[in-house]
């Protein structure tokens, strides 16, 4: 007997307009300890069907079919019983972290109440148990934290957060709806190793929900693939990437951008004039809670970084969770800025009032990591996507642009029957696409996008690239863009920056970066990158994943890295290294003791294997049985 038997599943959503057929017919099996990957695009009905299983539907969906959880029928239970088996029997991590976790709680709270609640501990043991797994999932100074709220936390470490709560009681089948889509490539490959030792320690089955198929690659017996709500393809993982039965799924593995294959060549950018937007050590300082805090009243968030943006030119921000990405893009606002100094067009943001101001504003547009948080829920699409045309004056009253909204809509994959529809009714890579078409409505100069793409599917990720590639040539168009995902990175960026714990520690060309890496940091980041094939991703050596991030408000003295640094030496131990220009290239420079003398290289991906997938080979498309 299956663990899990789902049996014509269908989902059904009342909306104003129509019924909304989110899922058909799905039938899914899964074995006590297997891991069953369900890949497939924004929409295709992979969430809402694990909602069903999970009784999560909102108010106006239904659920009709079988879901067997050890031959008892769990479809459609009510509350009261459903709380038997939530948490204990099936577990949940959510795609979106802010949205799951309440923001008038401190973390310790909440975590501590599922163990209280399900596991009847007292308070004091419930809390050890909840520092337990903070640190297995790598949140830095997890006990220390335990007071902090949600909005303290980034992302990335809020997803670590959820990751948690859902392991807390050790449950049967783990459900991860996109569990890592905001977590960096060292985080990642640390969370699906967890994963796979709890799989092994406790015989949890795992359905993992995800758009990366590098994820799904490297960690998933079998492949589920849906598209509009139904199954279009199934089998063992490697059969379905080496010989894809169906254009959908062809399309998907092809999206993927890949470190193992040649870069695509970018256009050369003229870097001899004025830069577009120029900073000059940039600090930023958070205050640290106070109440029973013996530390440091405030901590540094960025650390004296210098960086200029030239027009029609793409600077990429990569660096594990936590490490100031998102600070800096907001300082380059000028929002949230310690010290430093932040010029556009060779004026400082600081001293522009009036006009000047609300001109740089205009050019000067971001897209938020969060997609559903920075949208308004109480205003329409329409309403969201035009609202900075209207603050800027570019039309009178709203309604005035619903053609522009509409070509905008389109040119982000979305269509003029959802303009009168509300943000929670979208998925997060849906939102995500929204987000991108309010920020380019103003037509800006400098787009700063905080992981935009993180959240949306393959086919779309790669077509929002493209869209911001067309749009940088139209309009000389200069992007900051921060991302944990490097092959991403390197698709679309003419420089990269590596950051660490606040600090630029490397910077270069993309070309020579990701070949020829100089900082063992930045060649840590590119071997834990995931590779969406499976012969290579189990073939390969992975980097270690147990260490100890410090604290940003207690770093060791000398080099920040050097704990986890195997080239370390008495000399990282003893002075901080500055980033220093190497080998006499001003376009390269460096923060490592040791820069001038390793010989690092570039990841070895490992053997390519015989599917030709890992080859750069093309694909086959079969004609699907009858």
């Amino acid at each position: 007997m299956s663990l899990l038997r789902v049996d014509d599943l269908n989902v059904r959503f009342e909306t104003d307009g129509a019924e909304v057929h989110a899922v058909r017919n799905l039938n899914l099996r899964l074995e006590p300890q297997e891991a069953v990957g369900i890949v497939g695009e924004s929409g295709s009905g992979k969430s809402q069907a694990m909602a069903a299983i999970m009784g999560l539907l909102s108010e106006n969906g239904r659920a009709t079919g079988s879901v067997l959880l050890d031959g008892e029928e769990i479809l459609n239970l009510d509350e009261k019983a459903l709380r038997g088996v939530r948490g204990r029997r099936l577990s949940i991590v959510f795609q979106d972290p802010m949205t799951s976790l309440n923001p008038y709680l401190t973390i310790g709270q909440q975590l501590s109440r599922v163990l209280i609640e399900q596991r009847s501990m007292d308070e004091a043991m419930a809390r050890n148990e909840v520092v337990r797994m903070l640190d297995a999932v790598k949140l830095p100074a997890a006990r220390r934290r335990l007071s902090s709220y949600p909005h303290e936390y980034s992302g990335g470490m809020r997803q670590r957060v959820m990751i948690a709560a859902a392991l807390l009681c050790r449950p049967d089948i783990l459900i991860a709806d996109e569990p890592t889509t905001a977590l960096d490539v060292t985080v990642q490959a640390s969370i699906l190793q967890l994963l796979g030792e709890l799989r092994e320690s406790f015989r949890t089955a795992l359905i993992l929900i995800s758009h990366d198929l590098g994820v799904v690659a490297g960690v998933c017996d079998r492949l589920v693939v849906m598209d509009q709500g139904r199954v279009i393809e199934e089998g063992p993982t490697e059969t379905v990437f080496a010989n894809p039965q169906t254009g959908c799924t062809q399309a998907l593995i092809e999206a993927v951008p890949r470190l193992d294959r040649p870069a695509p060549k970018r256009r050369d950018v003229d870097r001899s004039g004025e830069p577009l937007l120029q900073a000059d050590k940039l600090m930023v300082r958070y205050p640290l809670p106070r109440p029973g805090w013996r530390g440091p009243r405030r901590f540094t968030a960025v650390r004296g970084v210098d960086l200029d943006l030239y027009p029609g030119e793409t600077l990429g921000v990569v660096g594990e969770s936590g490490c100031g990405k998102s600070s800096l893009a907001r300082a380059l606002l000028d929002i949230g800025r310690d010290s430093g100094e932040v010029q556009y067009l060779g004026r400082p943001l600081s001293g522009l009032r009036g006009e000047a101001l609300r001109r740089a504003r205009r050019d000067l547009t971001f897209v938020f990591q969060d997609p559903l948080g920075s949208l308004d829920p109480r205003m329409t699409i329409e309403q969201t996507v035009e609202e900075p045309a209207i603050v800027h004056g570019l039309v009178g009253e709203r309604g005035a642009c619903r053609s522009r909204v509409i070509e905008m809509l389109e040119r982000v994959g979305l269509d003029a029957s959802m303009l009168n529809r509300y943000p929670h009714e979208f998925s997060g890579g849906q939102c995500q696409r929204i987000g991108i078409a309010r920020a380019l409505m103003t037509q800006p100069r400098v787009l700063i996008c905080d992981e935009a793409v993180s959240a949306l599917d393959v086919t779309v990720q790669a077509g929002i690239l493209s869209l911001l590639d067309g749009l940088q040539r139209e309009l000389s168009l200069a992007i900051v863009f921060i991302a944990h995902d490097l092959a991403v990175v390197r698709e679309v960026s003419d420089r990269v920056v590596v950051m660490y714990l606040g600090r630029v520690v490397e910077e270069g060309p993309v070309h020579a970066l990701y070949t020829a890496p100089r900082h063992p940091y930045t060649r840590a980041l590119l071997q834990a990158a995931p590779i969406p094939d499976p012969v290579i991703e189990r073939r390969r050596d992975r980097p270690a994943t147990q260490f100890e991030i410090p604290a940003p408000w207690n770093l060791p003295p000398g080099c920040p890295y050097r704990q986890r640094c195997a080239h370390a030496t008495d000399t990282c131990a003893a002075s901080l290294p500055e980033l220093h220009v190497l080998d006499g290239d001003a376009a390269r420079r460096v923060a490592c003791h040791h820069a001038e003398t390793l010989a690092l290289g570039a990841p070895d991906y490992g053997d390519l294997g015989p599917s030709g997938v890992g080859t750069g080979a093309p694909l086959t498309v079969s004609s699907p049985p009858e």
